[in-house]
Formats: C-alpha cells, structure tokens, sequence
C-alpha cells in the first residue's frame, strides 16, 4: 500500500543503523522474526496469506538476539490423499554476546503439526542448523473444501517468553487415489474397429 513501502523503508534504515554488520536478508528475519500477531475481533488469527509475518515492532527487532535464514518456511503447495511429512531446516544465528538456551514451540492451524528439538542452545555469535519436520494431516474438520491454507508459528523462547519466531505456510490439496483397472474402447462400428489401435 501507499504508506507500507516508507513505513518499511524508515524500519529498514533503523535496523541497518543498529546493526551495520549484518546482510539485507539477516535484517529482514530480526523484523519478520519479531512481529505481533494480528488476530481479527474476538476472533482467531488472521492467516499469514493475509497478514505476513504480523505486525511490525521496531524496538523488539532492534533488541532481538537471533535471526534466522530463511526468515519464513513455505512447504509450498501440494497434494495429500491422507497424510504427508514434509522436512525443512533453518539456520539460527546468535547475534548477542550471551549464550541462548531456547525452547522451541509450534503453534498452527488444525491439520498443520511440528517435529522437531524441544530445546536449543547457541553460543554467542554461532550459527546452529535446525531441522524440523512438519506433518499435513486430512480430517473432515481441517479440509472443508478441496485446497486449504494450514500454517503455524515456530516459536523460539527464552524462560518462557518468545524472543523469536519464524512463520510456516503450506497449501494443500486434498487428492483421491483413483485406479484404472480395465479398460475398453468402442469403435463406432465393425469396420472402424478392424486394425485400429
């Protein structure tokens, strides 16, 4: 929209202000990594296909301790007949001068779920693999209608509050498995048919 980009913009040079070391993309995940969740009226989160990450908080970007590459996961879109696990890793960098000790959380849509460690620890200054696995699950309740959104928030906290979070979004396609036993094919008379394929 017209005030995103300068709004954006302004956040951008702050955080390149505060941390003139790190890349375009680092700088990205500390803004993506630390938005608010943007929930409707009374009601439940808003889907990230509607809303990104959340809502921007420039001050907890500046203070966070950790980025991540990428700054967000897309499963992408596939088809499912029942169920499908799909594996993806993120690389954790501590860009504070303490070692973290996180607990790592998953928090998604009804047929979206997350395996994965339980807890992290990253010194100061050091980039940590994590892998994790995300589970798409078909059930009357989760798939109304034919291709739904799931998607869900991994959670990094430290003594219980979330310092950092990376958003996950897959779409997916509820398939039948249909199988071809025989099959016959009619000529529109005896003459067409003789030698035909």
């Amino acid at each position: 929209t017209s005030m995103a980009a300068p709004h954006m913009a302004g956040v951008m040079a702050l955080m390149k202000q505060a941390h003139p070391d790190l890349l375009p993309a680092e700088l990205k995940s500390l803004v993506m990594g630390t938005a608010k969740t943007i929930n409707a009226p009374n009601g439940p989160m808003y889907p990230l296909s509607r809303q990104g990450a959340g809502r921007v908080r420039v001050i907890s970007a500046l203070d966070a301790p950790l980025v991540s590459l990428p700054s967000s996961l897309s499963l992408g879109e596939v088809t499912i007949e029942s169920s499908k696990t799909m594996a993806r890793s993120v690389e954790l960098r501590n860009i504070s001068k303490v070692l973290l000790s996180l607990t790592v959380v998953f928090e998604g849509k009804p047929g979206l779920s997350m395996t994965g460690p339980a807890t992290v620890e990253i010194a100061a200054g050091k980039v940590l693999p994590v892998d994790l696995r995300f589970k798409i699950k078909i059930s009357a309740n989760t798939f109304k209608d034919s291709s739904t959104e799931l998607d869900g928030i991994v959670k990094f906290l430290s003594a219980g509050i979330e310092v950092f979070r990376v958003p996950v979004l897959v779409v997916a396609n509820k398939v039948s498995q249909l199988k071809v036993e025989s099959l016959v094919v009619y000529s529109t008379s005896e003459a067409d048919a003789d030698g035909a394929a």
